[in-house]
């Protein structure tokens, strides 16, 4: 409880402090280059965001992009660091390219670009059925994610994410967010990216695309939900004791519930900013390790990058 209510009183200083007059300060167009390693050859696509203050592609980064291979996806790294080459060759086998963009806009500018760069590529074929969208901000995955897939292409959705949350409203996440066939071959999809301003501020971008996507594609028409639904959160917060400083709709469930929805739901990631900003106490840094240690995630992964500038 004492955690959540530090975590609340550091969010009030935090805004209280932060530099309002560049907020809503946008571009249009940013500089970029593309190296392209091979044609896009498989039905599923994928766009990695990344950042790196140090320019360094990180073992944790790598693992999760080898499961997605092992899914079968092409992945293009949409980064907003300068790599050098040793750090290029790292994942060189792993992609089909490499965007690098100037550091503006988020995660949603290097989506953004990349989309408009392999737009006609991507409509031209017809195979591709399924794009995901993700970044750089996540550990894992702790579970086989084709599990995951296989629930969520049952329920044929359109488009979901991981998770969804009900943190100032019910949104989807967008650190990994998963488009269809449908989607994919509407107009509607590629004029939310065309449209998509490059925001300097962070908040803008959570408050114009993070928190409308869900509701801007299901007033389209378009089905969509997250693996860990708002339903699933709800009977996990009513198994949990009582906790009236942490109403549902005040908290990331990524971050304030990472240790039920792991071990009750089968969550497969861990947000880098629950320790990054050192969010947990040193038992529960003890019991996350120990977690990870059970399910066989190596965890000097995580601790290396944690050891980095971010």
């Amino acid at each position: 409880m004492f955690q959540s209510i530090l975590l609340k009183i550091k969010k009030i200083v935090k805004s209280a402090l932060m530099d309002n007059s560049r907020r809503y300060e946008s571009k249009v167009a940013v500089n970029f280059q593309f190296e392209k390693f091979s044609e896009i050859s498989s039905n599923k696509l994928c766009l990695m965001a990344h950042y790196s203050s140090e320019g360094k592609i990180h073992d944790y980064l790598l693992f999760y992009m080898r499961a997605l291979r092992e899914l079968g996806f092409d992945i293009v790294l949409s980064t907003s660091s300068g790599l050098e080459e040793f750090e290029k060759k790292k994942i060189k086998d792993l992609t089909i390219g490499i965007l690098t963009q100037e550091n503006y806009g988020w995660d949603f500018g290097l989506w953004k670009t990349t989309f408009q760069l392999l737009k006609d590529e991507i409509r031209k074929d017809s195979k591709i059925d399924r794009i995901l969208v993700a970044n750089d901000s996540v550990y894992g995955p702790l579970y086989d994610l084709k599990q995951i897939f296989s629930e969520m292409e049952k329920d044929e959705m359109d488009f979901w994410g991981m998770n969804e949350s009900l943190e100032g409203r019910k949104h989807l996440q967008s650190y990994f967010l998963v488009f269809g066939k449908a989607v994919i071959d509407s107009d509607f999809f590629w004029n939310f990216w065309n449209d998509l301003k490059y925001y300097y501020d962070k908040r803008a971008v959570i408050e114009n695309y993070e928190m409308n996507l869900l509701d801007l594609f299901l007033q389209e028409g378009f089905s969509g939900a997250g693996y860990l639904s708002s339903d699933k959160l709800l009977k996990v917060v009513s198994s949990l004791p009582k906790d009236p400083s942490r109403p549902i709709n005040e908290i990331n469930p990524t971050l304030q519930m990472w240790e039920p929805i792991v071990r009750l739901c089968g969550f497969p990631f861990i947000k880098g900013e629950l320790l990054r900003k050192k969010m947990l106490s040193k038992e529960k840094e003890n019991d996350l390790k120990k977690l990870m240690e059970s399910i066989g995630y190596p965890f000097h992964m995580m601790e290396s990058h944690l050891r980095s500038k971010r």
